[in-house]
């Protein structure tokens, strides 16, 4: 499969489970044209438990959530939901492309340090920044999560082959090195 996704730009600053809701919708759109399932389904997509009522209830409100920022529309038939993108969600204007293949192996992959949802934001975050030097920092109040967790995401896709990434340093008068942050290129293909 060489077909690729798009996720809009100003999705990346929205909440996790936000963000999966918008990922499972969009994984699905292009054959389905919408999402059809239980909640338990969701949760087995999301990775998490479904018999957790903790869980069902981050999914609504993030379903409601989503529904009244205008990005989803919603018709639930008893335990059934239907989720599909507004067409305001489908007027993208800043669009980030990814492949399939990328998205379902990163997705696929399990017993990681941190989750595949705050991975995927990392990623295309990564493929849309044209910066020359990027600090963790910087992409975490970008994304909305913690340093540790961008640093834990960007050695996941170290790890897959994904990005390659190389530390900048500055020797200053008193010799002493200062990191001044990273390069990073991401890669045209992913070993999956």
């Amino acid at each position: 499969m060489d077909e690729e996704l798009e996720f809009e730009k100003n999705w990346l600053s929205v909440e996790k489970m936000e963000f999966k809701i918008l990922t499972l919708i969009t994984v699905l759109a292009d054959n389905h044209l919408a999402y059809r399932g239980t909640l338990a389904d969701m949760c087995a997509f999301f990775g998490v438990g479904a018999r957790d009522s903790r869980n069902n209830a981050r999914i609504r409100t993030a379903i409601e959530n989503l529904k009244n920022k205008g990005l989803i529309k919603t018709i639930q038939d008893g335990r059934t939901w239907t989720l599909t993108l507004s067409r305001d969600a489908e007027r993208r204007s800043k669009v980030i492309r990814i492949k399939r293949d990328w998205v379902s192996a990163l997705h696929a992959s399990k017993g990681r340090a941190v989750d595949w949802a705050v991975v995927l934001k990392v990623w295309l975050y990564l493929i849309d920044n044209h910066q020359e030097v990027l600090k963790s920092s910087e992409i975490a109040q970008c994304l909305g999560v913690s340093i540790s967790t961008v640093s834990r995401a960007r050695q996941v896709l170290i790890d897959m082959n994904a990005i390659k990434a190389d530390k900048v340093n500055l020797k200053d008068a008193l010799g002493q090195i200062r990191c001044l942050g990273m390069t990073i290129v991401v890669n045209a293909w992913i070993d999956a």
